[in-house]
C-alpha cells in the first residue's frame, strides 16, 4: 500500500465481460504524466511525455487524437488575475524524464506561471519535486537559480510518505475511478448484442475547463 500512496491499484472492470489478468495494464509503450499543484491547491498545467521508436528526433510525432482534448487549467499562480493554460507534450525515446526534458518543462512552467520570478526577496519560487533523473544537474540548477527558482528534489520513490498531491486530489482520484467503472459498464451494456463475446477496450480521455473563479460558480 505504501508504494501507491495508501490507495489500491486502479482496476476498471466490466460486469458482464471476462476478467483476466491483473489490475495493472502492461505495455511495451511507455509514457509519463507530470502534474502537481501549488500551496494554494491550484493544479499545474499537465505535461505528458510520449515515447517514440523513431531513430531520428526529426521524425518524432504524436497522434493528434491523443492530445486534442487534453484539459486546460484556469489558475493564477504568480499572476494578479486568472489565466487559462493548455497542456504541453514532449516526445523522446523512453517516454520519460531526462535532464533535457526536465529543464525544458521547468523553464516552461516558470515562463508561463511566474513571469516576474527573480532571485530577490519576495520574488523567489520553491519547486518541490520527486527524485529522478536531472534533478541534480548543475547547469539546470544554476540556470533556475539565476531566475529565482529553487529546486528542492525529494528522495526518489518516497512521495507516498509525504502525499502532498494525494491530500489535494485524493477525492478526485477516487471518484474518477468510480465513474470510469460506471462508464465502462454503460458502454458495454449498450453495444450491439451480436458482438457479445468480444471484449472491447475503451479508453476515455476526460477534459473540461474549470469555472472562472472571478465570475463565481453557478
Amino acid at each position: 500500500r505504501g508504494g501507491r500512496g495508501g490507495r489500491p491499484a486502479c482496476s476498471v472492470t466490466v460486469a458482464d465481460a471476462p476478467r483476466t489478468g491483473t489490475a495493472t495494464n502492461k505495455s511495451s509503450i511507455s509514457s509519463t504524466l507530470m502534474c502537481g499543484s501549488n500551496a494554494a491547491g491550484e493544479p499545474l498545467p499537465l505535461h505528458i511525455m510520449f515515447s517514440s521508436d523513431a531513430q531520428n528526433e526529426e521524425n518524432y510525432g504524436v497522434i493528434l487524437s491523443w492530445i486534442q482534448d487534453l484539459p486546460f487549467v484556469y489558475v493564477r499562480f504568480g499572476h494578479d488575475s486568472y489565466h487559462r493554460y493548455c497542456a504541453t507534450v514532449t516526445v523522446n525515446q523512453k517516454g520519460g524524464t531526462d535532464t533535457r526534458v526536465l529543464s525544458q518543462v521547468l523553464q516552461s512552467y516558470v515562463d508561463r506561471l511566474y513571469p516576474d520570478a527573480a532571485d530577490a526577496p519576495g520574488k523567489r519560487v520553491l519547486i518541490k519535486i520527486d527524485g529522478g533523473p536531472g534533478r541534480m544537474d548543475i547547469n539546470s540548477l544554476a540556470e533556475l537559480r539565476s531566475r529565482g527558482i529553487y529546486l528542492f528534489p525529494g528522495v526518489q520513490n518516497t512521495t507516498q510518505l509525504t502525499q502532498e498531491t494525494d491530500q489535494n486530489f485524493g477525492l478526485f482520484k477516487s471518484l474518477l475511478r468510480e465513474y470510469a467503472h460506471v462508464f465502462s459498464n454503460e458502454l458495454f451494456s449498450s453495444r450491439d448484442p451480436s458482438s457479445k463475446g468480444t471484449t472491447t477496450f475503451y479508453s476515455v480521455l476526460l477534459s473540461g475547463l474549470p469555472p472562472d473563479p472571478a465570475k463565481g460558480t453557478k
